[in-house]
């Protein structure tokens, strides 16, 4: 039973990283305001605002959209 739960919770954070890329930061970008840029869990760089680190909704095709915004009334949207 306990490798099924670790199964299952590694299936869980599988998907979870796929539906909520982190929102990786280039060496060229510049942190400003409440913009910083934060270590990734993978080695690179991703941005953070106020503190958060920041994630894109793999759902969100266009500029503008917020389809992940409340999203289980844990994710929000950005608002600067």
């Amino acid at each position: 039973m306990v490798r099924l739960g670790k199964k299952f919770a590694w299936s869980a954070l599988v998907a979870t990283a796929f539906a909520w890329p982190a929102a990786t930061a280039d060496a060229s970008d510049t942190p400003s305001g409440d913009w910083t840029i934060v270590p990734s869990a993978h080695g690179g760089k991703q941005w953070a605002y106020k503190g958060h680190r920041v994630y894109l909704f793999s759902k969100d095709t266009k500029p503008g959209d917020m389809n992940g915004d409340n999203f289980k009334d844990a994710w929000h949207a950005v608002k600067s």
